[in-house]
């Protein structure tokens, strides 16, 4: 039997390298969500970097020590989700430039399409599309995206983001 080894590459749809002045112009662009730019932008730069957050827990919270833990153990992803043309791919695709600006480090994203990752739904709770893909049913969509892969994984990048978008 043949041992075939993939490689992120064949996983992934394309591979999105921050910081870029491009992303940094479509981040800018995005109005009206000020609130969630903002949570998002923190939440990956913490999965990237969690020793912030232990160092805010030694400042003001010593018996934080298991949340720390916890934190740092959890899976890197955040999911995304809300009505249709809200958002939440641009957000996706352009907060990796900010985390990467306010951490000074360099971010990939790497973005599954729905091809790759399907709806998530029972295959009866989902229609078919003219393509045959699956899609869900509701208006309300949301995604998966990767947040920092190991370097091994990731083909030797510091660090990598798997935010949503759909």
């Amino acid at each position: 039997m043949e041992n075939l080894q993939l490689t992120i590459d064949d996983v992934f749809d394309r591979r999105l390298t921050f910081p870029d002045s491009r992303a940094q112009q479509r981040f800018a662009a995005l109005i009206g969500i000020d609130d969630a730019k903002d949570r998002v932008t923190k939440l990956v730069a913490a999965l990237i970097h969690p020793e912030g957050i232990r160092h805010w827990a030694n400042k003001f919270h010593k018996g934080a020590k298991s949340l720390v833990n916890y934190v740092e153990r959890r899976p890197p992803l955040v999911i995304l989700s809300g009505d249709v043309g809200t958002g939440k791919t641009e957000l996706a695709e352009t907060v990796g430039d900010a985390v990467a600006r306010q951490e000074n480090t360099e971010v990939t994203l790497f973005p599954l399409s729905l091809a790759s990752r399907g709806s998530g739904r029972p295959a009866p709770a989902a229609r078919s599309t003219a393509s045959g893909r699956c899609s869900p049913p509701s208006a309300a969509s949301s995604s998966m995206w990767p947040v920092q892969l190991s370097p091994a994984l990731a083909g030797g990048a510091s660090a990598s983001s798997r935010l949503p978008g759909s």
